[in-house]
């Protein structure tokens, strides 16, 4: 299991942790990690090496990834598109909506409804046959 304290809702989340995402963490924090006396998994890479000092952070490194890759130019990006991308995955798995509420940190489950009104496949499926004859989703 892997717990940190989620900020929006200033509560302790505790989740299954994967062998693989584990393994991985290990391996960064015994062969990559800048030593710090930091308990913080995830440091600053410039000096002074200390914890991230706000949200924002993260969406800057992932923003600058996405350009340096090339990936979606001239389109949002960013940390929010890493976290509707997972609720997107979320729901199309079988999620339910409270743990996917849950895990993005939600203390608010309609927060969380935003993402099912891009369920394509499962509002197809909710569609009564007379309106829906076309077979593809409108857009």
């Amino acid at each position: 299991i892997i717990s940190f304290f989620q900020s929006k809702t200033g509560e302790t989340v505790v989740l299954p942790l994967v062998p693989v995402v584990g393994n991985c963490l290990a391996h960064y924090i015994t062969e990559e990690r800048p030593e710090s006396p930091f308990q913080n998994v995830f440091l600053r890479e410039i000096a002074p090496i200390r914890p991230f000092s706000e949200h924002s952070a993260v969406y800057c490194h992932v923003a600058r990834a996405f350009k340096k890759l090339h990936i979606r130019k001239h389109q949002r990006q960013g940390s929010h598109l890493l976290r509707h991308n997972l609720a997107m995955k979320q729901i199309s798995c079988g999620t339910s909506i409270g743990t996917i509420s849950t895990l993005l940190g939600h203390s608010n489950i309609g927060t969380t409804n935003i993402y099912l009104s891009t369920d394509y496949e499962g509002m197809r499926q909710c569609c009564i046959e007379p309106i829906y004859r076309s077979g593809r989703m409108p857009r």
